[in-house]
């Protein structure tokens, strides 16, 4: 297999085509850092293998429940997590691993508890080869491992089956008397409550009762159930018979859980805090609260503080000692996940984070690109700090009052309109499809307007401006009139200016207009390179157009896009998408061998300048199932920002849903880049990687180097 070295020749003025090649790193100093996430893969466990890529730090995904360990351990359970850490086991604000199962453990609204040697969760029954059918409940031990018995069902033999066909569950609680070795399950398609045994662990119920509409559940030291159901707490005994005292004082409670003394706590959705009880014998009473009344929305409203609580807690816990947990991510719209430790007296011990699952933030240019917006969190960023130290957690943006729960990931332009900071977000979480408006008050993004079709090309100008190449391939600009008096972005969709679509592109997938120098970027295809079997992808071909918004408007130049790995299962896809900034266009893959890779080109005449490849800093120089640093697919539009500092300094973002971050890459291209805020920060030349990328013509694929074979593993 021949390859040669790249080379970019301009052909007629206007275009170039790629010979096959090792892609070299681009120019200058590079380092690799992450923000959206507290862990970037760093090794759990150093004694084991470096190459496991279950003993690697991250915080998962989607927390719909959490369970607390009388030990401090919490094990947070969710519907989905893309790295396939469903139930994380955290203490002391550090990663310890997971329970072994996978990506999907329940589907939606299921629950976990345990007792001092076993974790059980709520879970769909795998029968292994493949198959999977039923409800039940799986059994682990606190380290993680699957916990099968003589009697056991399904894979390992740990499962108790409820059920071995049939759906499961819209909801399931779970709640466990340790004394008596009893665990209850509530089932929503039965709209009943089963008794079982856990010393047995029996698949027949030692006893069942009727009760519906439960949305949480906890037991309590005399054996008592507390159960939450239709906006009341209700008490009941162990074999369903109500004991006639409720608590029914608070607006919105939404989990339980009992504390060390004996109390009952309740998060409580109107307030934003935990309300303790006592004296659950006789008539409970208040006896002490956790948290700011009014949480996130107190004070300055979205500025985060570690007493101001989130709306829709997803999981509520304590240990031996008082301490409390609390955990977000799996309940609209906290999208991201965030645990929390607290001391009894309520003081933060420790917080850890995962926001950025099929989310890239943007760049507020105010700030010299130090604040970044995603849709639902504000960071800063100090570039002087070590990757991942860098980033600090400073807002939660969903407005309770004006916006639906819903949420939508995407990407965000950040723009300054009428004296407002606008996030401009991409209107469908993973597609593009135009923009919703989002107006920065205090620090809550208030909804401001909708500007949306199906298509993909889109783009907003600093002056508010957008652009659209719609599917008819017209070229359409609809001019930013202000703000209304509410504060809403008005344009008037039904007269945009529009101009001709280009003749030498076709199938229009991205724009983007620089007012400075009446250029136009588009991508998309041509004769010559038509569209593969794709979603979503950029295009072939990638085109400069000058004067665009003049009579004399002419095609610059257009360049041939590399593929990206054909040997996956999308074919001959192209790159997944393109941000233009400064004097260069940034491309980045969706799954090619061996990285999500960053093609960088050149805005003078369209050539390569390069890649850019993750460093180790995010196990970047670890090959995980044939990607270094196992990242995921940039599985959206827009999955890729970039900004140019006033040093001369590129800031890149890159969409990681795998591993719910941002991997975030530091780019000087001259290598100078210093200045008083990031004078301070490491700088290493661009590395040597493990293994060159090269682009072999014949195949029209991107292949590795010598050394590793496709799938990114020593090769034998």
């Amino acid at each position: 297999m021949a390859f040669q070295k790249l080379s970019p020749r301009l052909v007629a003025g206007c275009c170039f085509t790629m010979a096959a090649t090792a892609v070299a790193a681009v120019p200058g100093t590079l380092r690799t850092d992450w923000i959206g996430n507290t862990f970037g893969m760093e090794m759990i466990d150093s004694s084991k293998a470096k190459d496991d890529l279950m003993n690697r730090a991250w915080v998962q995904n989607y927390i719909a429940n959490i369970w607390t360990s009388r030990d401090g351990k919490v094990f947070a359970y969710s519907n989905w997590d893309e790295g396939s850490r469903t139930c994380g086991i955290y203490k002391d604000g550090k990663v310890l691993g997971q329970l072994d199962f996978g990506k999907d453990l329940f589907g939606q609204n299921g629950d976990l508890v345990g007792d001092d040697r076993y974790v059980y969760t709520t879970t769909g029954v795998d029968w292994g080869n493949w198959e999977r059918h039923g409800f039940g409940i799986q059994r682990y031990t606190h380290d993680g491992r699957t916990a099968g018995w003589t009697g056991g069902r399904g894979y390992l033999n740990s499962y108790l089956v409820v059920r071995d066909s049939g759906a499961n569950p819209s909801i399931s609680r779970l709640a466990i008397d340790t004394a008596l070795g009893e665990l209850y399950l509530s089932d929503s398609v039965t709209g009943g409550v089963l008794v079982l045994d856990v010393k047995t662990m029996s698949q027949t119920p030692k006893a069942s009762w009727k009760l519906d509409g439960i949305d949480d559940m906890v037991a309590d030291q005399a054996g008592s159930l507390w159960i939450l159901r239709k906006g009341r707490i209700q008490k009941y005994g162990n074999r369903g018979v109500a004991a006639g005292i409720e608590i029914a004082t608070l607006a919105a409670p939404t989990r339980l859980s009992m504390d060390n003394l004996g109390r009952l706590l309740v998060f409580d959705d109107s307030t934003l805090q935990v309300r303790i009880f006592a004296d659950l014998a006789t008539t409970p009473r208040e006896a002490g609260t956790l948290g700011t009344k009014n949480g996130i929305y107190s004070g300055v409203k979205g500025k985060v503080a570690p007493d101001k609580l989130l709306p829709k807690c997803a999981g509520l816990g304590t240990d031996s000692v008082g301490n409390i947990y609390l955990a977000w991510g799996g309940v609209p719209p906290v999208a991201g996940s965030d645990i929390r430790s607290y001391t009894a007296a309520g003081s933060l011990k420790w917080q850890v984070l995962g926001h950025t699952f099929v989310a890239c933030g943007g760049f507020d240019p105010a700030s010299d690109g130090q604040d970044i917006y995603f849709r639902d969190y504000h960071y800063s960023m100090d570039y002087t700090k070590a990757p991942g130290k860098g980033q600090r957690y400073e807002s939660f943006h969903w407005d309770r009052v004006n916006d639906t729960p819903s949420v939508f990931g995407g990407s965000v332009v950040v723009r300054h309109l009428g004296g407002k900071t606008i996030l401009a977000s991409t209107a469908s979480d993973q597609m593009s499809g135009g923009f919703r408006f989002y107006r920065i008050e205090d620090q809550l993004a208030t909804p401001a307007g909708i500007l949306a079709d199906g298509s993909w090309a889109w783009w907003i100008e600093p002056n508010g401006n957008v652009w659209n190449a719609d599917g008819s391939g017209r070229i359409k600009r609809f001019p930013f009139l202000g703000l209304d008096a509410k504060g809403n972005v008005r344009y008037d969709q039904a007269h945009p200016d529009t101009f001709p679509r280009p003749t030498e592109v076709w199938g229009i997938q991205r724009i983007h207009y620089d007012s400075a120098s009446d250029a136009l970027y588009v991508t998309g295809y041509d004769q010559a390179h038509p569209a593969p079997n794709e979603w979503g992808r950029t295009g072939t071909v990638f085109s400069k157009y000058s004067n665009w918004t003049k009579a004399n408007r002419q095609m610059a130049w257009k360049t041939v896009l590399p593929l990206d790995n054909r040997d996956a299962n999308i074919g001959d896809a192209t790159l997944k998408d393109m941000w233009v900034e400064g004097e260069y266009a940034f491309f980045v893959t969706c799954n090619s061998t061996p990285a999500t890779t960053v093609y960088v080109f050149a805005l003078s005449d369209g050539h390569l300048v390069g890649t850019i490849l993750p460093g180790p800093e995010i196990a970047g120089d670890i090959a995980f199932y044939g990607t270094y640093g196992s990242l995921g697919w940039v599985d959206m539009a827009w999955g890729i920002q970039a900004f140019k500092r006033a040093n001369g300094e590129y800031q890149i973002l890159v969409e990681d849903d795998l591993h719910a971050k941002n991997v975030f890459y530091h780019w000087c291209p001259s290598g100078t880049c210093d200045d008083p805020v990031a004078s301070a920060a490491p700088k290493s030349a661009s590395r040597s990687r493990p293994s060159p990328l090269l682009v072999n013509l014949a195949k029209g694929r991107v292949e590795l180097g010598t050394g590793f074979d496709l799938f990114g593993r020593l090769a034998k």
